[in-house]
């Protein structure tokens, strides 16, 4: 119970054998892109949304309202 709700490193050896070396297996979480990332959570937000219509109209006003965002920060040229 002392390494409940803490992250771990779990190690799966086989005991008779010896190994080389350890092979690292990694999950979805380090394989998504940042961009799929943010996609992710925008879509749990929606599903959280009781007043928007549909997916792609919540979508494209998020996306906006972050590009908007960020041009504001840009240097006029």
């Amino acid at each position: 119970m002392d390494v409940v709700g803490k992250n771990l490193t779990i190690l799966i050896q086989p005991q008779d054998v010896t190994s080389p070396g350890l092979k690292e297996v990694r999950g979805e979480f380090d394989t998504k892109t940042p961009s799929k990332r943010l996609r992710d959570v925008l879509y749990v937000l929606w599903k959280q949304s009781e007043d928007v219509p549909d997916w792609d109209t919540f979508y494209r006003q998020k996306i906006e309202g972050l590009i908007e965002k960020v041009k504001l920060k840009l240097t006029p040229q």
